[in-house]
């Protein structure tokens, strides 16, 4: 199998978009910073104690992550 080098760039352009972003908001040093962290939490309201939906989603999100990585086609 080899990689298709134009998808490649692109990942490696990804990775270092998402570096700049998080640093960024990790330089910030607040509550609500905007991070990926902080931003899932709020999207989902993982911070809720008494709302499951945001936590049973992330959990079938995951689940289904490792599996797809795990299990390719």
């Amino acid at each position: 199998m080899t990689l298709d080098p134009t998808y490649t760039a692109l990942w490696i352009l990804w990775a270092l978009l998402f570096a700049v972003i998080e640093g960024s908001a990790l330089a910030k040093r607040s509550p609500g910073n905007g991070t990926l962290t902080w931003n899932v939490r709020k999207l989902l309201a993982l911070n809720s104690r008494s709302i499951w939906t945001g936590r049973v989603i992330a959990a079938g999100f995951l689940g289904w992550l490792v599996f797809h990585f795990m299990y390719p086609k």
